[in-house]
């Protein structure tokens, strides 16, 4: 996700750099963007002093599964340290959570949700 000054923030795909949304709505450079913790909402700051919460999923998606977290992990392949620093997550780490995710994509006793819609959509073999 990158936060910009033409007033918005988008969202890649970490893994081919295509660009997946952007959120338009700010009235001034926006200087921060993340993903809740649990992954329904992202959070943006701007300088015109605002910050919106942005709804992922309609409520209608459900609440979120418990692998998420991974997913967003695996998606940015990146995470914050206790310092709030970025830190890349080493290779042994990425591969041990794409393939806990691939099992999941999987799995065809799964119910159908938006959520597995989005994970067998960009974690697939």
């Amino acid at each position: 996700m990158t936060a910009s000054n033409d007033e918005t923030a988008r969202v890649w795909e970490a893994r081919t750099g295509k660009l997946l949304f952007i959120l338009r709505g700010h009235e001034g450079s926006v200087n921060s963007a993340d993903f809740s913790p649990d992954g329904q909402r992202i959070i943006t700051g701007s300088e015109d002093k605002t910050a919106r919460i942005w709804t992922i999923l309609p409520p209608s998606a459900g609440a979120p599964p418990d692998w998420i977290p991974d997913f967003f992990l695996y998606m940015a392949q990146r995470r914050l340290n206790s310092e709030g620093e970025v830190k890349v997550i080493a290779p042994n780490e990425w591969l041990t959570i794409r393939e806990r995710l691939r099992a999941i994509a999987r799995d065809t006793s799964a119910p159908e949700t938006p959520y597995l819609r989005i994970l067998r959509h960009f974690v697939h073999d």
